[in-house]
């Protein structure tokens, strides 16, 4: 399905960007400081516009995510040499062995490498255990996508595994650990927590989620997250909102090079403001549930439920961007 022809593209923005400043109306003929500042006025403009001061939450800025858990590995047996990890000859060390752990004696061990199909290098470079032993590889956490800005929802199983595994519980990073710590197992993850992973300046900010008990099988879980949208480009054109929220991008926009140009909010600040008003009350509009759900514990209108049973599992429900849990 193609885009509203209503919708502002980059190359409108930068057009009106033009405009205001008196420059060419012809994007293509600007010099290369026209064409920094046109893209760095329309990047400045989208982000008041998908982070208002209000933190508003728009329902475009939300998307879902799907973690796919690995099982254990325990092939084989192992001796260590100064945190070395080498493997006896039989099946390859699985591809994601840098991001495992490995429980040797009642201990758990981070992987800081995979050096090989049969070779890992341990985090704690001290550990030396000469004798072929037996040893479980697991992983706890699992990597976020790169757009991930925050989880919205609950995390559940893949429909169909099973109705009977209620929504994964969030809860502080500390927490797993003290729960790793008091009884390391591998089981049906329960848990989980959010935590950023060691930022890195060439790649920028990611973020990780860690599972208790670390997961012992392949499980497939998914939920809602906020998302950080990437810049405009000729191919990516469009911004995210739609038709409908064109004309509050475009005084966003404006603003930003009024700004920027002459160091003072102007009128396109302010008819940035009003209009922002209008596209959030647009946005709540469209995802205005028609029904917060069954009540199932309120009789209050009848004597017999009329044929309404209590839900013996619980449900969630959405209310002021809070989840509630009913049942």
């Amino acid at each position: 399905m193609a885009e509203s022809t209503l919708t502002c593209d980059r190359e409108y923005l930068l057009r009106e960007v033009g405009r205001l400043l008196g420059w060419d109306r012809t994007v293509g003929h600007w010099d290369d400081d026209q064409d920094t500042d046109g893209d760095d006025f329309v990047q400045s403009g989208l982000r008041s516009f998908y982070y208002p001061p209000s933190g508003f939450l728009w329902s475009f800025l939300r998307d879902y995510y799907t973690i796919t858990t690995v099982a254990e590995f325990s092939a084989d047996t192992i001796t260590v040499s100064s945190g070395v990890v080498t493997k006896a000859a039989g099946t390859n060390f699985p591809s994601w062995a840098a991001s495992g752990e490995i429980t040797l004696s009642g201990l758990t061990y981070t992987v800081n490498t995979r050096d090989g199909n049969n070779q890992v290098t341990l985090d704690d470079t001290s550990l030396t255990n000469a004798t072929a032993s037996s040893y479980v590889l697991g992983q706890s956490k699992y990597d976020l996508p790169d757009n991930f800005a925050g989880f919205i929802s609950p995390m559940t199983y893949r429909p169909g595994a099973s109705s009977y595994y209620p929504p994964i519980a969030f809860i502080d990073e500390f927490q797993i650990r003290g729960k790793r710590q008091d009884h390391e197992i591998a089981s049906r993850p329960m848990y989980c927590a959010l935590s950023a992973k060691t930022f890195n300046p060439t790649t920028g900010q990611r973020w990780e989620v860690q599972f208790w008990p670390t997961p012992d099988d392949v499980w497939q879980l998914t939920g809602r997250m906020k998302i950080i949208p990437d810049k405009l480009t000729s191919v990516n054109k469009y911004p995210l909102g739609g038709g409908n929220h064109s004309e509050t991008i475009l005084e966003s926009v404006l603003a930003a090079a009024e700004r920027k140009m002459e160091d003072s909010e102007g009128l396109h600040a302010q008819a940035f403001s009003r209009l922002l008003e209008s596209s959030i009350n647009q946005d709540r509009e469209t995802t205005r549930p028609g029904s917060l759900g069954v009540d199932y514990g309120d009789s209050s209108d009848s004597d017999d439920y009329d044929g309404i049973y209590m839900n013996p599992y619980g449900g969630y429900t959405q209310y002021t961007g809070q989840t509630l849990f009913t049942g």
